[in-house]
């Protein structure tokens, strides 16, 4: 008994067509993209909301004690935003240390492209954060 194998030819074996779900495809890691991006931006979108919190509970307390003298309202509103600033800080650094974790994760787990838009998007919230600290300490206090 003699068997025959059966070996295809170079032509045939790369007319095969591979689907376009591919782990490997342009749509999914741009998905994966996106998505890291969106993870990574999560700091910065809770640093805006715990700011506006902060900045609407002073206005709010300023508003709400009008039968006090000018210093006792300054008091509780300087402690409010105090309050808030420190409240601010605590969270905009818990999400970043989380997002940290999140891309040492996905790089773990070969998830490049959502580690890279991650890392990405953590370099434009530190930018968005740091630049109007710089600004102030460069322009003039004392204007002419």
């Amino acid at each position: 008994m003699t068997s025959k194998l059966s070996t295809a030819s170079p032509a045939s074996a790369s007319s095969v067509v591979r689907p376009r779900t591919s782990p490997n495809s342009r749509s999914s890691q741009y998905a994966a993209l996106v998505r890291g991006i969106a993870k990574g931006l999560l700091p910065l979108l809770s640093l805006l909301l715990a700011a506006g919190m902060t900045a609407a509970l002073t206005i709010l307390a300023w508003q709400l004690t009008p039968g006090l003298d000018f210093f006792q309202r300054r008091s509780i509103s300087m402690s409010i935003a105090a309050t808030g600033l420190v409240a601010t800080v605590v969270l905009y650094a818990v999400m970043c240390i989380r997002a940290i974790r999140r891309v040492a994760k996905w790089q773990q787990e070969g998830e490049i492209a959502s580690a890279v838009g991650a890392l990405i998007a953590l370099s434009l919230t530190v930018i968005v954060v740091i630049l109007p600290l710089i600004l102030a300490v460069q322009m003039p206090q004392h204007p002419a």
